[in-house]
C-alpha cells in the first residue's frame, strides 16, 4: 500500500515551487499547480515507482492525489 506522502513527494520533484506538504489529498492537481506538460512526466514517475501503467484515459480520471494513491493501491 503506497502512502500519500510519497505521491506528494512525486508531485513536488516535478514542480519544485510545490512543497509536498502544501498539497491537498483532493484537491484537482492542475489547481495545486501541476502544469498540462508536467502531467504526462508525473504520471512516468507513478508508473516507475509503484510498477503500474495509467493509460492516456485514466491520466483525465486522476486528478487528485487521492484518486492517485487509490488507483496505485488497486492496481499493485
Amino acid at each position: 500500500m503506497i502512502t500519500t506522502d510519497k505521491v506528494k513527494e512525486i508531485f513536488a520533484s516535478i514542480n519544485d515551487q510545490i512543497e509536498a506538504a502544501d498539497l491537498d489529498d483532493n484537491k484537482n492537481l492542475t489547481d495545486q499547480g501541476l502544469e498540462s506538460l508536467d502531467t504526462f512526466d508525473f504520471f512516468l514517475q507513478i508508473e516507475d515507482d509503484f510498477g503500474v501503467k495509467v493509460s492516456d484515459d485514466q491520466m483525465d480520471k486522476l486528478n487528485t492525489i487521492q484518486k492517485i494513491v487509490d488507483y496505485v493501491n488497486e492496481n499493485i
